[in-house]
């Protein structure tokens, strides 16, 4: 499929893990923005975990997908996807 359709699929993945996402476009183009996280607890102590979960978004994707995630109190996923 086109980029577009890649990237829907990621998110789609994403909601069948139990993520809350939408696929946006920005000034910065695609944007995967979570409304909540399934790994929220994890993410809060464990930065870290969002760089596996880019990982997975971009292997779906087919797509690089940078994280820009919000680490705090109520964490949320955050990918901009590249071509």
């Amino acid at each position: 499929g086109t980029v577009e359709q890649r990237i829907e699929a990621a998110a789609a993945a994403l909601i069948a893990l139990g993520g809350d996402v939408e696929v946006t476009r920005t000034d910065e183009g695609l944007v995967i923005q979570g409304h909540g996280c399934p790994l929220g607890r994890a993410v809060s102590s464990r930065p870290e975990v969002c760089t596996a979960v880019e990982s997975f978004v971009s292997d779906v994707a087919g797509a690089t997908a940078i994280q820009r995630c919000d680490h705090g109190e109520r964490p949320r996923c955050r990918f901009a996807m590249g071509e």
